[in-house]
């Protein structure tokens, strides 16, 4: 996969360079450092795998020590009943979530290494929930640019 700064024409108007740095975020997606990658690959998570990457900076100059979150499969993890959702249909396959609470008996029903980075099943547009195992991680290499928030503190917006 390669990437670029999706806002780069505007940057370059403002005399505005961003840095490379040890991780990035592509939608929901965290894209990761090699130093990064070689601490998560010390897991063995479900669902999950590293896929190379590039990034290309305003310079035109490529970075390909980077890798992507892949999240390949949801697990089921969350407690519908109590998570806050605008128009809640239990037909519906996919929710709009502005609150999750997960399940804690159906987290512990998957052993915990192999449920350190997920996608919850059954919520439209989902961010990556990630254990504290794996912010540990992004903390020891000094990740600046990604924000980690809480899933009981987590409601819509406070991702922006």
């Amino acid at each position: 996969l390669f990437f670029e700064n999706a806002y780069k024409d505007k940057d370059l108007l403002n005399s505005i360079q961003r840095p490379i740095k040890n991780a990035h975020l592509n939608l929901n997606y965290p894209i990761v450092s090699n130093k990064i990658k070689d601490d998560i690959n010390n897991f063995e998570i479900d669902n999950f795998q590293l896929y190379p990457t590039v990034i290309i900076d305003d310079n035109g100059d490529f970075y390909d020590n980077f890798w992507f979150f892949n999240i390949y499969n949801k697990i089921d993890a969350l407690n519908l009943e109590h998570c806050i959702i605008d128009d809640y249909d239990e037909d519906d396959k996919r929710h709009d979530i502005d609150k999750y609470y997960l399940d804690v008996n159906k987290l512990n029903s998957i052993q915990e290494e192999k449920r350190l980075i997920f996608i919850p099943e059954k919520a439209s547009g989902a961010p990556v929930f990630v254990h504290k195992k794996i912010v540990d991680i992004f903390n020891k290499h000094k990740v600046d640019t990604l924000k980690f928030i809480k899933v009981s503190e987590w409601e819509m917006g406070k991702q922006f």
